[in-house]
């Protein structure tokens, strides 16, 4: 029987609160641009079109986990908040990319695989229905009696009907990718 794990290591604990940390859009899009270079708290304001205190939390929560830091800088005798990347951010931006990557490769092979079971599904629609005209032709020449003719028809229908089924769920997933 399968055994449920209801707890969390100390390292799933952490990946959950740093997946959280960068879950939030205004949050990655925050972390994201950090990796450009660092950024003055009032500079980050303005594109966002958040407040500032809604910026402070978001800039606390990737603070408290460990992918920015804040420097206090004195320019022009004015104390600024000046925000950067982490060496650790910095790796888990490195994580993302590759991960990101890793789904564009993936999502790019199954796209390849549907369309190449479409050509498939096709094919098999377009000789089900050739051997549907064939059907007509040996009833019409009687070669075969009416009864197996609307026997086999029923078959084949029913079978095309099948197919075309799997070409219309192919071609939306297609359409989604």
């Amino acid at each position: 029987m399968l055994s449920i794990e209801t707890t969390l290591s100390g390292k799933e604990y952490r990946l959950i609160r740093i997946l959280r940390a960068i879950g939030n859009d205004n949050r990655y899009i925050i972390f994201k641009n950090l990796e450009k270079g660092p950024v003055y708290a009032a500079d980050m304001n303005g594109p966002l079109k958040i407040s500032r205190p809604a910026l402070g939390k978001h800039v606390r929560s990737l603070i408290n986990e460990g992918l920015v830091e804040q420097k206090h800088v004195v320019e022009g005798g004015t104390a600024k908040a000046l925000y950067e990347i982490t060496d650790f951010g910095t790796k888990i931006i490195g994580k993302i990319k590759s991960f990101t990557e890793d789904m564009e490769a993936l999502s790019s092979e199954i796209k390849s695989e549907l369309q190449e079971e479409l050509v498939d599904i096709n094919a098999q629609i377009s000789s089900t229905k050739a051997i549907l005209r064939g059907l007509e032709k040996r009833v019409k020449n009687n070669e075969i009696s009416t009864q197996d003719y609307f026997s086999l028809k029923s078959d084949y229908d029913k079978k095309l009907d099948s197919l075309k089924k799997r070409e219309k769920e192919l071609k939306q997933r297609l359409d989604k990718k």
